[in-house]
């Protein structure tokens, strides 16, 4: 037996509202099992105890008192890791010796904020950058130097 294609298949519901063979029981529903339509266990009145906050206590959902949130990365340390970075990229010396100017200022200040600014990582990591570009900048000028040197020497022979 097929069925056409409009309607669903026996057994299964389809479009519409559910039929119903008993008033309140859908079709195919059990009997003595609630249908849809019977309101279900209700819940008692709340326990004793639950009350509002006493006096003084701050209300749900603020931050304690004192707490001043989450640390912050001080923009300083930011700056003079970046600094390190592009003196890798961009220009090999004044960036390095510009991120070795700030990074004092950048460990002063997160050192004084108390915990609420961080990135002392971040600072060092800029200055380690900075002191491996200016190294590799001195080696590479002393090799071009002594190139220089060596060839004027094997010129004049």
């Amino acid at each position: 037996m097929t069925t056409p294609p409009h309607e669903p298949p026996p057994g299964q519901g389809g479009y519409g509202p559910p039929r119903f063979d008993e008033p309140g029981r859908p079709l195919g529903q059990p009997q003595g099992r609630p249908g849809p339509s019977a309101p279900g266990p209700g819940y008692g009145p709340p326990a004793p105890g639950y009350g509002p906050p006493p006096p003084g206590w701050a209300p749900a959902g603020g931050p304690p008192p004192g707490w001043a949130g989450p640390p912050q990365t001080e923009s300083k340390a930011i700056v003079v890791l970046v600094l390190g970075i592009a003196s890798f990229v961009v220009f090999p010396v004044v960036p390095a010796i510009v991120a070795l100017a700030m990074a004092p200022d950048a460990r002063r200040t997160i050192q004084a904020s108390g915990g609420r600014l961080t990135g002392e990582g971040l600072v060092q990591g800029g200055v380690i950058a900075s002191w491996i570009n200016l190294g590799l900048a001195l080696a590479a000028l002393l090799f071009f130097a002594f190139f220089v040197v060596v060839l004027a020497a094997a010129g004049t022979s």
